[in-house]
């Protein structure tokens, strides 16, 4: 009798189908590369209002974030191939996002450089400059895409900081579009091997996404820079309300450039020293 209720059950276990319970997929892996933008300076707090933890907290990936503040092409092209622990996070990624080429101008004498093309209109300093950077950015792409050949890569446009400053603004904005212009031209050599995040037309117009310290996105452009890269992972484009503004007159334009730099240096005076106290101790850890 018991030999039959066995059987019995192990029928009725059998004729029950079974439920399958879908297993989480693993979060995708996030990897930034980059200068300063990338690691979040310029937000209230880099570790949760930098772009970068707003695209990982928007969509729960899982962030490697080895951008370094301060560093320009050439030592992200180092980084990648000499760091064994960014070569494994590359392996690893389903999307890799770069910020690069800011630094590249500053450590080349930016004032100076915007001096010349300002009052001589010579911009052969800043011509030396993109070819150096052409070279290692093309460097650096067929690099990660050697390490991984699969994972989404998307490069940030370098935005105009210094766009509503008469004069500076415009000569700044020759300059970027140099830049920008080499990832027009990666692209038409390498079709496909990555999406342009198109952060320079985002800001284009627009007020308050800088930081008083004309370099770095403030909160707010931080946050417009994770829309763009949420949208340019998406494979849709940003959309954005058009600019408007009646402009300034004459002594609003005058008193816009007085505030604008007082508070430029005086942050640069008070706040810059705090953010470049951690960097000599991780320069040194990357052996640059």
């Amino acid at each position: 009798m018991k030999r039959l209720l066995a059987v019995i059950c192990c029928v009725l276990m059998l004729a029950v189908p079974f439920t399958l319970v879908p297993q989480a997929a693993d979060p995708k892996v996030y990897v930034v590369l980059g200068d300063s933008i990338a690691e979040g300076i310029g937000a209230s707090d880099k570790k949760t209002g930098g772009n970068a933890a707003l695209v990982t907290e928007a969509r729960g990936y899982e962030l490697m974030n080895f951008a370094v503040g301060g560093i320009p092409s050439g030592t992200l092209l180092k980084l990648v191939l000499e760091k064994e622990n960014i070569r494994q996070g590359i392996e690893r990624a389903d999307i890799i996002d770069i910020s690069i080429g800011g630094n590249d101008f500053l450590l080349g004498n930016l004032f100076g450089l915007l001096a010349r093309a300002l009052l001589f209109d010579d911009y052969s300093g800043v011509d030396k400059i993109i070819a150096a950077y052409k070279v290692n950015f093309a460097a650096i792409i067929k690099e990660i895409r050697a390490l991984n050949p699969g994972a989404m890569l998307i490069v940030q446009t370098l935005y105009n900081p210094m766009e509503g400053l008469v004069w500076i603004g415009g000569v700044d904005e020759a300059a970027i579009t140099k830049l920008n212009d080499c990832l027009v031209e990666c692209l038409g050599a390498n079709p496909g091997a990555f999406r342009t995040a198109q952060v320079h037309d985002a800001f284009a117009g627009r007020e308050g996404l800088i930081n008083p310290d004309l370099v770095h996105p403030s909160d707010a452009g931080h946050e417009l820079i994770a829309r763009v890269l949420m949208d340019t992972i998406d494979g849709v484009e940003t959309q954005l309300p058009p600019v408007t503004g009646a402009g300034r007159n004459f002594f609003q334009t005058v008193w816009y450039h007085v505030k604008t730099l007082l508070a430029c240096v005086w942050r640069w005076i008070t706040v810059m020293p705090v953010y470049m106290k951690e960097y000599p101790a991780i320069y040194a850890e990357l052996g640059l």
